[in-house]
């Protein structure tokens, strides 16, 4: 009852997403890939998952704030009809050594020489926004990825946020978990896998983590909803069947 209140006093997220959408002008100056993907609808309320068209999406940067931090690689892999196509996944390093320092090398063993040929940082983000057309964005951990992307269009083209559809495994996961004692939970990628009992996989590279969201995704759906025999609609996040999840979904 209160989702439907707030719904229909503040509209649903998927609403306002495409009313923002719309709002934008967009330039002609501006690169394809960014002009198709504002171009593109949001998904409509009453959209199956199944029929959804997904990107997995993991960042690996040399910090969290995006104003002194740089992207070091991206990794993406699409998603449709619950099918990892990891034939079309993608992972690409940028030319940004500058920013490495040994904090960020421990943990995603990229150093300078790793970045020596790598893509130019606009050109590699044209290309991401063009993969995201017509997708909803799967993260584990939005706050990264959204954070650099929205600084990102914001300094390049005056655009306050991405008008998207994100998808958080790890906000999923909290909502999951939050009669639990959540004090004792992780939420590290590998430690949420090995709760659904999915195999472990290497962390803290790009690739590899958004395979792994992926998959994850997946099977939070099935600990959601169970053998479904009925349509899963992409607000149903949001309403009663699973009000466990009902909130901070979308990033």
């Amino acid at each position: 009852m209160f989702e439907h209140i707030k719904s229909q006093l503040f509209g649903h997220p998927l609403t306002n997403i495409e009313h923002a959408r719309k709002r934008i002008s967009i330039n002609d100056q501006w690169p394809d890939g960014l002009r198709q993907l504002l171009s593109y609808p949001v998904p409509k309320l009453g959209t199956p998952i199944d029929s959804l068209h997904y990107l997995a999406l993991d960042f690996e940067t040399t910090g969290l704030n995006p104003l002194k931090c740089s992207i070091l690689s991206i990794g993406t892999v699409p998603m449709v009809k619950s099918k990892i196509d990891v034939e079309m996944a993608r992972h690409v390093y940028l030319n940004r050594s500058e920013g490495i320092n040994s904090e960020s090398a421990v943990i995603n063993h990229i150093v300078p020489e790793m970045l020596e040929n790598g893509h130019e940082l606009d050109q590699t983000m044209d290309k991401l926004f063009e993969m995201m057309r017509g997708k909803v964005v799967l993260v584990h951990g939005a706050v990264v990825e959204k954070q650099f992307i929205d600084h990102y269009v914001q300094q390049k083209f005056g655009i306050v946020q991405l008008p998207i559809v994100w998808i958080d495994t790890l906000k999923i996961e909290k909502c999951l978990t939050y009669i639990q004692h959540p004090e004792t939970c992780s939420y590290q990628l590998t430690d949420v896998r090995l709760k659904h009992h999915l195999p472990a996989y290497p962390a803290h590279n790009a690739l590899i983590d958004s395979i792994s969201c992926a998959e994850l995704f997946l099977a939070q759906i099935v600990n959601i909803f169970g053998n479904r025999e009925y349509e899963i609609k992409i607000e149903d996040i949001f309403n009663k069947h699973t009000a466990s999840v009902s909130k901070n979904v979308f990033g």
